[in-house]
């Protein structure tokens, strides 16, 4: 019994630590542990029909929080994982999920290839976010194509649609039109499944949203290397780009969360005898 005696003081030591740093709050009083720890990046990956099944639950308790799965290319072509990945994706409980269209600007108009990218995506799930991947045929007018395609599919889906494409190409391209476009940015390095030392330069962006810092992952759930790429955010931030709201905040919730994760964590009644 004694055992069970002094886990009830404990547990009244405990409320009362937390009633007093309620009343701290209250009164103005700031509590600080320090200097907070540099959270660790979010990471994800993008896929295609490439890849063949992939195991989205597996790749969600990996740690990843965001894919970008391939719906569209040109004015015809549909993407014959998409149906599959985009239903895997959305029951994984990933916080933010991209379907991206692949780019022939110099195959069809601008408007052909985003009614074809609307018509297979319908309504975006809150959660969802379209990508225009802009990677071949380069060109003076390309920066125009993309800016049309890009506000097209913003107009139609209420959401800020999602530019891919890499340095190089960036380079080549007029692209002050689509600086109002949050840039997902391919920049390899030395490719071998590590985030290179130097970040990707980003021509007429001021930063980068993400970055495919490699196709040499090696991901559960996803067979063979992917595609990872890195988000410059937090969790809520990126899920603000699939139209999922921020949560209020809750500092005092969250001081007495922290409070009784670190003092009863370890703590467990003494066996009776």
């Amino acid at each position: 019994m004694g055992g069970r005696a002094a886990f009830r003081r404990a547990v009244s030591s405990v409320m009362a630590l937390v009633v007093g740093s309620l009343a701290a709050a209250g009164a103005g009083l700031v509590l600080s542990a320090g200097p907070a720890a540099a959270a660790p990046a979010i990471h994800g990956i993008d896929v295609s029909g490439w890849q063949g099944t992939v195991d989205w639950a597996a790749v969600r308790r990996s740690g990843r929080l965001f894919a970008f799965a391939k719906a569209t290319e040109g004015a015809t072509f549909i993407d014959d994982a998409f149906a599959r990945n985009r239903q895997g994706m959305a029951a994984s409980g990933l916080a933010l999920r991209g379907l991206y269209h692949f780019a022939r600007p110099n195959q069809n108009t601008a408007a052909a290839e985003a009614a074809h990218f609307l018509r297979t995506v319908g309504t975006l799930a809150p959660g969802e976010v379209a990508v225009l991947d802009l990677e071949v045929a380069p060109g003076p007018a390309v920066g125009d194509w993309a800016a049309e395609w890009l506000r097209l599919v913003a107009q139609a889906t209420g959401r800020t649609p999602v530019l891919y494409s890499n340095q190089s190409y960036l380079d080549s391209v007029p692209t002050s039109r689509l600086t109002a476009y949050p840039l997902w940015i391919a920049a390899w390095g030395a490719d071998d499944g590590t985030v290179p030392a130097t970040p990707p330069r980003t021509d007429r962006w001021s930063r980068w949203t993400w970055w495919q810092y490699t196709s040499n992952s090696t991901v559960p759930g996803v067979a063979g290397h992917v595609d990872e790429s890195i988000f410059a955010g937090t969790a809520a931030e990126l899920a603000a780009y699939g139209g999922v709201p921020p949560a209020a905040a809750d500092p005092l919730g969250d001081l007495v969360r922290g409070l009784l994760t670190a003092i009863l964590g370890g703590l467990q009644p003494a066996p009776t005898r």
